[in-house]
């Protein structure tokens, strides 16, 4: 029993160590916050689905690095000239095969009913596009790294 009390107390030492590292280093920023508040574009996703519907097909930056995507048919033109815009480089999500439920279901967001109908029907496509500096320098960085070192250093 007295050996089990030994382990217990290190490990609530290591626990109370760990703990006044996140609280220094939170304080002198080198942690990034865990948590900050939600943003979200559901007023201009609703304007770019809406005029899908009508036109076919729609999207539109609507933040630094963020396209919104919405078409009842397929234009090729219009993904080219998107993807280009966004360097080709664009991390893509189908929102129509997203299993989001740790999440605020996508489909709540959209408010008109016809298009709701429309999306669950697969007949509203949308993706979301983004794109930023650092997505293509990371991919640069993955593409140069010997990954048999890093695992490596890891397993060590």
């Amino acid at each position: 029993m007295t050996g089990n009390y030994g382990k217990r107390e290190e490990s609530g030492n290591t626990l109370r160590l760990i703990g006044q590292l996140i609280y220094t280093q939170t304080r002198t920023r080198l942690f990034a916050r865990l948590y900050t508040e939600q943003i979200h574009h559901r007023k201009r996703l609703n304007g770019i689905v809406s005029k899908a519907l009508i036109e076919g097909v729609c999207y539109e930056k609507v933040e630094e690095g963020l396209y919104y995507y919405a078409a009842t048919r397929f234009d090729e033109n219009t993904l080219n000239e998107l993807t280009t815009k966004c360097g080709h480089q664009a991390l893509i999500g189908y929102v129509n095969f997203i299993d989001n439920t740790a999440y605020y279901p996508f489909s709540l967001s959209i408010e008109n009913s016809e298009a709701l109908y429309q999306f669950y029907k697969g007949r509203l496509n949308i993706l979301v596009l983004r794109v930023s500096e650092s997505d293509s320098s990371l991919l640069d960085w993955l593409d140069d790294i010997d990954t048999t070192s890093h695992v490596a250093a890891i397993a060590k």
